[in-house]
């Protein structure tokens, strides 16, 4: 019995020093063409398998040129249903294979600066309707999470009113990590974090950078 468990234990450690592992490079779910270290990950790529895109942009996370503001917040990775009249229904759609996964999340918000109109989410689960919400302007970032265990295909289907534009940022499958996920801005003076302002409605920013800008409240300029 002793040999036995001296020969197991024997194998394991020339199977490991063969290999090489490393728990900082472990990618369990990556596809085998991906190499350790390397810059996508199993969202990213999930992100990258988008299809049938309409009026629909895909921002991956690997770019830092590349990327769209919701909540003051800069964002690298997600869906962007769109800043332009697509179609003359104002329909936004995009469609993934599901069937290596089982969740999918993600944080859907409101794109900064955009038209304050509402949108309709309807989410497809092989071509079923599974689920059915609204989005508004004026919504905090909302978390949102879905049970794709049993299905092979998921589509978003964005109605939207007018030019609003939303978005579903940070998107994660089964829990996965994202290359970039966002920046929160920081402001050196007061000056800046004024000029910062978005979403503004019936208000006027006055940054304090130029005399010929000004209002008066008693008596003062």
């Amino acid at each position: 019995m002793k040999k036995k468990i001296f020969a197991f234990l024997f194998t394991v450690m020339v199977i490991i020093g063969t290999v090489g592992i490393n728990s900082s490079n472990c990618h369990f779910g990556i596809n085998s063409s991906i190499q350790a270290g390397a810059a996508s990950t199993t969202s990213d790529e999930f992100l990258q398998s988008a299809t049938d895109l309409s009026g629909t942009t895909v921002y991956t996370g690997l770019s830092d040129s590349s990327n769209f503001n919701m909540n003051g917040r800069t964002y690298y990775q997600g869906l962007v249903f769109d800043d332009t009249y697509y179609s003359s229904s104002n329909t936004s759609s995009v469609t993934f294979n599901v069937s290596d996964i089982s969740e999918f999340a993600c944080t859907i918000g409101h794109v900064d600066n955009s038209s304050r109109d509402s949108a309709t989410v309807k989410v497809y689960l092989d071509d079923i309707l599974q689920d059915e919400f609204d989005l508004t302007s004026n919504m905090p970032l909302q978390l949102y999470d879905l049970d794709v265990s049993d299905s092979a295909t998921l589509e978003f289907v964005v109605k939207r009113n007018s030019k609003s534009i939303y978005a579903f940022a940070n998107i994660t499958v089964d829990g996965s990590d994202i290359t970039k996920s966002y920046d929160v801005p920081e402001y050196s003076s007061a000056e800046e974090f004024i000029a910062s302002g978005y979403g503004v409605v019936g208000t006027t920013v006055y940054n304090g950078k130029s005399q010929a800008t000004t209002f008066n409240m008693n008596g003062r300029t």
